[in-house]
């Protein structure tokens, strides 16, 4: 900050006394002091500087007399302004009023209460005045006596008109009424001039608050979706269809993208028609802020859905446990339960200590893995598994039934014709997949039944059915496996471990990839808790290269391989497009490749064609396949964000499935096996 600083010199046209302030003695150096100095150079600079600094002074009421008195020493700017006030008490106090008053001001509850005084001072001065001039005229038909009539009271109403329509003065016709009036006049079109100009604001302010999605939801019993990614239009969509059977409901959506954005791309991907009833309400907004979650009405929603964000899964899963502690620091118990979605399984036992009993959580990656490992090892069960999530067509119901208590469990599958029953979840909620057929029914037990829905099915008298000769089981033989990874997905860790404890020791694990090198693959693996050399009947291989490419994928024996499973490669997982074409390029490459060298061997395509399962992550490159029959019939796809949505769609609507599809998607023992038929079925005299 400048100084100025003063020392006794001469000037060159005479003398100065010791404390003079000399314009020809100032200069100012790099650190910003003003100080004094005797070389020539620095004049023409220091000229304007100590211009500047005194005019600071004389305009603040420093005398010059004063400034020459000033102490050999130097002055920083606080010092000028102590000056300042010292020479003009009054105008220190002008200003902190003024502060005041324009901080008052600021506020717009302040602006109305200041506009109505003003309105009322300025009627009260104006109607003073007029009264001053009034003057009673017998001749305009007014049927008061003059007696009767109060001179203040008559002008204040007399300003009140002219103030409201500026018309009305123009039928006075003495001068210094017109004098008056015209004041009043125009002092009424300055002060509704200022209200229309607040009331425009406050309707801007509103209006913009609608645009932005800031105002306040006034809803209860409706679910609220918390975060903008690839999956949240999908789960839109289930949700959408849950509620159809109820005539619609209501989802509130909160995220820090613009609610126009997203009102547009819910329009392109999801219409009006699509939604089945359903409303949809956006709002702006952070979901781990309280501020935002109330004004969402989380505290009255029946169930919210947290949507990991994207990016590195650590910082996606510490946004969820923001969300998570946001949401119990509200000021309302929570009415509902909360479903959070969690990248990494590590960081699942932390968001469910955070969370407390209203939390579930699903771990996308490690449940879609598991499927996808569960689906290329039986080809034709990812078509299964999409098909029994969601609530499209038939989905798992859970209802207590009185009639049935007391009865086995191999006795009601032939009451219920509309149904499936695959389970029981006792009334402690232990869920029970496929119990033994003498399993006693217990009062509270719960059939887990496969229905269309919850209205369609109930249990009946039993059925008579000749159930006909059964055919003789086969023996399972479980084989030694090659199974080959096209891609490094972040929870491969966890897939591996799964695999190893469900297949036949010697079973190997080939990973191509180009994602990470060769030399650091084991590290990284270690660095997450994977030792390859403590795996009981695994043995992982390593292969360098892109799958992407025709080269590297001719470089290896694909006749070896039992199973292939081609994965969204973690490198591209912030562009699902990319990602997607990445991972189809790879699977026609892998088909042309095959049959390229079956039709070299003369042998038929069909016969030993090796199961092959492709994630896609993007919807709408879902549909473009389904559009194509060469590519939907080269291999199955495993849709993982629609499938990570119907999952999230099904607990939200329902706790109870969380516990059944931890037994199907995460238990060692509990599959979804499909079966030739003539395994079950034995064909008679006659059948087709």
């Amino acid at each position: 900050m400048p100084t100025v600083a003063s020392t006794a010199s001469a000037a060159s046209g005479g003398t100065m006394t010791s404390n003079a302030l000399s314009e020809e003695q100032i200069e100012v150096d790099m650190s910003g002091t003003v100080s004094l100095s005797d070389d020539p150079k620095q004049k023409a600079l220091d000229k304007y500087n100590v211009k500047a600094i005194t005019r600071e002074l004389q305009l603040g009421g420093v005398s010059r007399s004063r400034i020459e008195e000033m102490p050999r020493k130097r002055l920083t700017m606080r010092e000028v302004a102590a000056e300042q006030d010292q020479a003009r008490p009054e105008g220190r106090r002008v200003k902190r009023i003024l502060y005041l008053l324009d901080d008052c001001l600021s506020k717009r509850r302040n602006q109305t209460l200041a506009l109505v005084i003003c309105g009322f001072l300025q009627v009260a001065f104006g109607g003073s005045i007029y009264a001053a001039v009034w003057r009673y005229d017998p001749l305009a038909g007014d049927p008061r006596n003059e007696d009767d009539i109060n001179r203040f009271t008559e002008g204040i109403w007399v300003a009140w008109t002219f103030m409201t329509d500026p018309g009305t003065h123009a039928g006075v016709y003495l001068p210094e009424q017109r004098v008056v009036g015209c004041g009043i006049a125009l002092g009424g079109i300055i002060f509704f001039a200022a209200i229309l100009g607040i009331v425009v604001d406050i309707i801007q302010e509103k209006m913009e608050l609608l645009r932005q999605g800031k105002s306040k939801v006034i809803e209860k019993e409706h679910t609220v979706v918390l975060g903008w990614t690839d999956k949240t239009i999908l789960l839109i969509q289930e949700l959408c269809l849950a509620n159809e059977s109820q005539g619609g409901g209501v989802i509130v959506l909160l995220a820090n993208e613009s609610k126009e954005a997203m009102e547009l791309q819910l329009k392109v991907e999801l219409p009006q028609k699509q939604r089945l009833g359903t409303r949809i309400v956006i709002r702006s907004g952070s979901s781990q802020t309280m501020v935002d979650l109330m004004k969402v009405a989380a505290h009255k929603a029946k169930s919210i859905v947290v949507l990991a964000g994207e990016g590195e899964s650590d910082h996606a899963d510490s946004e969820t446990l923001r969300c998570m502690l946001s949401l119990r620091s509200l000021d309302y118990d929570l009415q509902g339960n909360v479903l959070a979605e969690v990248r990494d399984v590590d960081n699942d036992p932390l968001v469910k200590l955070v969370g407390g009993s209203v939390v579930d959580t699903v771990v996308s990656h490690d449940v879609l893995g598991r499927l996808m490992l569960m689906s290329a090892r039986s080809p034709g069960l990812a078509k299964v598994y999409e098909s029994l999530l969601g609530f499209e067509g038939d989905e798992f119901y859970f209802r207590a039934w009185d009639e049935l208590v007391g009865l086995k469990f191999g006795e009601i599958f032939l009451r219920f014709p509309d149904a499936v029953p695959i389970g029981i979840r006792t009334e402690k909620g232990v869920v029970h997949m496929k119990p033994k057929s003498d399993h006693i029914i217990e009062k509270g037990d719960e059939i887990i039944v496969i229905a269309e829905d919850k209205d369609t099915y109930r249990p009946k008298e039993p059925a008579i059915i000749d159930a006909g000769r059964a055919p003789v089981p086969e023996a399972c033989n479980q084989n030694v496996e090659h199974i080959l990874f096209c891609g490094w997905r972040r929870d491969v860790r966890d897939i591996i471990l799964f695999l190893d404890g469900i297949v036949k020791e010697g079973t190997t694990v080939t990973m191509m990839s180009h994602g990470i090198p060769l030399h650091l693959r084991n590290a990284k693996l270690l660095e997450e808790g994977l030792d390859v050399t403590k795996l009981k009947n695994l043995q992982v291989i390593h292969e360098a290269g892109n799958t992407g490419s025709r080269r590297k994928l001719e470089a290896i024996d694909i006749e070896h391989f039992t199973s292939c499973m081609i994965f969204a490669d973690q490198i591209f997982e912030d562009d699902t497009m990319h990602a997607d074409s990445h991972s189809l390029s790879t699977m026609l490459l892998f088909r042309a490749i095959q049959t390229e060298r079956k039709r070299r061997s003369a042998k038929k395509i069909i016969e030993d064609s090796i199961p092959l399962i492709c994630e896609i992550l993007d919807s709408r490159t879902q549909k473009t396949i389904a559009g194509n029959s060469a590519v939907s019939l080269a291999s199955d796809f495993c849709q993982t964000n629609r499938l990570v949505a119907q999952i999230l769609g099904m607990v939200s609507e329902n706790r109870n499935v969380k516990a059944l599809l931890d037994e199907l998607l995460g238990a060692l023992d509990d599959f979804l096996h499909h079966l030739p038929r003539d395994q079950v079925l034995v064909a008679t005299d006659g059948a087709r």
